[in-house]
């Protein structure tokens, strides 16, 4: 703002008018070295803002900011080696994982129509009852 009041006054070389542009400046390129030298500390504010008000969507944008020229696929997991066999370690870890804890059939269709009747409204909660996660796990 000031600059453009400065540039209208004709580009004073000193006065009133000058003094302020030259501190706007001054304001603004210490703000700007500022970011600069804070921008990781800026970026975990950022990203335990997006924890803390459940906003995932900024959280991952984060996440991704920080880790796009770092971020690449490992080779070797647990020992195996190649794509298709860290996807088939992947789902056996999955699959034993998610049958860890042992659960009734009954109490869990009960909970699923619960959760349909909350949500009966969205698009998701019919596909939510059509999943099984065995039958999906079978097709990875």
């Amino acid at each position: 703002m000031w600059h453009r009041i400065w540039d209208a006054n004709g580009k004073p070389g000193n006065g009133v008018v000058y003094d302020l542009m030259l501190k706007a400046k001054r304001e603004y390129k210490s703000a700007v070295r500022w970011v600069l030298r804070h921008q990781d500390e800026l970026s975990s504010m950022r990203m335990a803002d997006g924890i803390l008000n459940n906003k995932s969507r900024d959280l991952w944008a984060e996440v991704k900011k920080k880790t796009h020229s770092r971020c690449s696929t490992p080779g070797i997991v647990d020992g195996v080696e190649g794509d298709h066999e860290i996807g088939e370690l992947f789902c056996a870890k999955f699959d034993e994982l998610y049958n860890c804890v042992s659960y009734n059939a009954d109490e869990m269709r009960e909970l699923k129509h619960s959760v349909f009747d909350l949500v009966s409204s969205s698009y998701s909660a019919a596909i939510l009852l059509k999943i099984d996660p065995q039958d999906s796990l079978s097709h990875i």
